[in-house]
């Protein structure tokens, strides 16, 4: 809930945090969502994504979000088997 309140107060500098999007990146599943360093990595990393395409940090987020949501099931490790996976 707090990256919402920073997204909506700063939408240039923070993403809203998602377990979708951390699957979407390809991490494994962190054992606690509360953690700061894993926020801070989480937002560098969309933050580095959104520099390097020219998008803004919520279009990287948000399209992560739904290919998380569309693709991932209750087996965390699990990948769908396509070309845009293996990218």
């Amino acid at each position: 809930m707090a990256s919402a309140i920073l997204y909506f107060a700063f939408p240039e500098q923070y993403p809203v945090y998602d377990y979708h999007v951390i699957w979407s990146l390809g991490w494994p599943e962190p054992k606690t969502y509360n953690s700061v360093t894993l926020w801070d990595k989480y937002r560098a990393k969309i933050t580095e994504i959104s520099q390097a395409t020219a998008l803004t940090i919520r279009m990287v987020e948000k399209a992560m979000w739904v290919y998380g949501k569309r693709y991932q099931t209750n087996n965390w490790s699990q990948r769908p088997d396509h070309e845009l996976a293996e990218q």
